[in-house]
C-alpha cells in the first residue's frame, strides 16, 4: 500500500514538472526581445531629442551688422549712415579729422595724403584725398586758429553714395534738384561755361556758412562743406 502510493506520488511530480518546463519554454519566447530591436528603439529617442533641441538653436535669431549706406556732406559736419537708416558716425568740421579720416578710409580705401604751405588763399593744411571726395585739414594755427577740416567732393565714382541733407549728388540733373531748394540763396555765372551755385544747407551759428552745391552746364560737379556764397577764393 505504502509503495503503490509513493508510485502515485512520483507520477504526479512527474506530470508537474512536464507542465512547468512546458510553460518554461513557451513563454521564453514572448519574455525575450530582439536585440536590435531594443537598440534601434533606444537609439532613436535621443537623436529625435537632440534634432528637436537643434531646431530650437537654429531658430534663434542672429545679430547683424549695420551697413555704411551713404556719406552725408552737412553744414557743419560729415555723417555716415547705414542701410537701416542709423548713424553710423558724424564728425564735427570743427573739431579733430582723426576719426572722420579713419572711417572714410573704411568705406573708401586709402588717401592720397599732401600737405601745402601757407598762401593768400589758404595754404596751411593737410589735405587726404580719395577719387570722389577731398579733406582739408587746417594744420597751421596761425593762419587757422580754430583748426577743424573741410571736405569736397567732386566728380568720380564711388563704391558708396555721397549726398547732401536736400539730396545732391555728383553728377546729378542740376533743374531737378534746384526744384527743391530753389528759394536758398543761391547764384549763377559764365566762366567755362554755365554754373549754378546754391547753399544747400545753411549752418545755424552762421546762416552763410554751410554746403554749397555747384554746377556746370546743367549738371552738379562739386559739393563743399563749409562753405559760403561770398567765399573769393
Amino acid at each position: 500500500m505504502q509503495i503503490s502510493s509513493l508510485k502515485g506520488i512520483s507520477a504526479s511530480l512527474a506530470v508537474i514538472s512536464a507542465t512547468v518546463l512546458l510553460l518554461s519554454g513557451c513563454a521564453s519566447p514572448v519574455a525575450s526581445a530582439d536585440p536590435t530591436t531594443l537598440q534601434t528603439a533606444q537609439h532613436s529617442g535621443p537623436t529625435a531629442s537632440q534634432t528637436a533641441q537643434h531646431s530650437g538653436q537654429t531658430a534663434k535669431p542672429t545679430s547683424t551688422v549695420p551697413v555704411a549706406d551713404a556719406i552725408i556732406v552737412d553744414a557743419s559736419s560729415l555723417r555716415v549712415h547705414a542701410t537701416d537708416g542709423s548713424s553710423l558716425g558724424d564728425y564735427a568740421y570743427s573739431g579733430s579729422p582723426k576719426d572722420a579720416i579713419n572711417e572714410l578710409t573704411t568705406l573708401l580705401g586709402d588717401p592720397v595724403v599732401a600737405s601745402d604751405a601757407p598762401e593768400k588763399c589758404g595754404g596751411g593744411w593737410t589735405t587726404y584725398q580719395w577719387p570722389a571726395l577731398e579733406l582739408t585739414e587746417y594744420t597751421d594755427k596761425t593762419m587757422w586758429p580754430n583748426g577743424g577740416y573741410s571736405v569736397f567732393s567732386r566728380v568720380s565714382s564711388a563704391p558708396i553714395a555721397l549726398t547732401t541733407p536736400n539730396g545732391a549728388r555728383i553728377g546729378s540733373d542740376w533743374a531737378s534738384y534746384f526744384a527743391g531748394v530753389s528759394g536758398h540763396p543761391h547764384d549763377s555765372g559764365d566762366y567755362e561755361g554755365h554754373w549754378d551755385r546754391v547753399l544747400d544747407t545753411a549752418q545755424t551759428a552762421d546762416p552763410s556758412l554751410g554746403v554749397i552745391v555747384r554746377a556746370t552746364n546743367g549738371a552738379i560737379d562739386s559739393i563743399v562743406a563749409p562753405s559760403s556764397l561770398n567765399a573769393d577764393c
